[in-house]
């Protein structure tokens, strides 16, 4: 589904992906693990285009994939680790802001979706709250229904065991199953090499400057 070609991505002198090549499948969990500075991080914020690489390429379906086309930034959604919610608006302002502003649904189908999804990820009781009133494993479900929002074909989290408790982690497991179930291409970035290899399909470490499947 998503290749990743001979990827390369340095901030000044200082390298810090080099030659990765990575494929992942279609329905596909991959976990991506190794050491702090490994560049993991980085990898993900290049394929979600937050991040421009310095050579190599991406293909999607077998064609060629610019991540930072603004077409194409919907297409793979990333979790942050500390969720980046705006603490100014309420779950459901959360949610629907992104596809309101990019229009890619009707404002009917926007309220018909989100309100699908919270129910889905059981936090409908949260819809008319902020942030700050919200426990690490909602903020995370928000998170998750707001890139959901916005159709992505993959679906990436970067150290999403990182604030929540055992119980969290296992509900989390949970949600990650019940996405590959409908369908969800997912990329797992985590130090946590238990929760990895629990819900992952195929694991890849990513050492400094190389990459090797496990």
């Amino acid at each position: 589904m998503l290749a990743i070609k001979d990827v390369n991505k340095s901030y000044g002198n200082k390298k810090i992906l080099k030659d990765v090549n990575i494929d992942v499948k279609q329905n596909e969990i991959l976990g991506i693990i190794g050491p702090s500075g490994a560049g993991k991080t980085t990898l993900l914020r290049c394929i979600t285009g937050l991040e421009p690489i310095n050579s190599g390429e991406f293909t999607l379906n077998g064609r060629a994939f610019n991540p930072n086309g603004s077409k194409k930034k919907s297409m793979i959604g990333l979790i942050f680790q500390n969720y980046e919610l705006f603490p100014n608006l309420t779950v459901m302002q959360n949610i629907t802001l992104a596809p309101r502003l990019r229009k890619i649904m009707s404002a009917g189908e926007i309220k018909t979706q989100a309100t699908k999804l919270i129910k889905d990820l059981d936090i409908s009781n949260e819809k008319d709250l902020y942030p700050y009133q919200l426990s690490g494993g909602q903020k995370q479900r928000v998170a998750i229904v707001r890139a959901l929002m916005m159709k992505p074909k993959i679906l990436c989290y970067d150290e999403p065991t990182s604030a929540l408790d055992p119980a969290l982690v296992k509900t989390l497991a949970g949600l990650i199953y019940k996405l590959k179930q409908r369908g969800m291409t997912q990329i797992i970035v985590s130090h946590d090499l238990p929760f990895a290899k629990k819900v992952s399909d195929r694991i890849v470490n990513i050492k400094k400057f190389s990459c090797t499947a496990e």
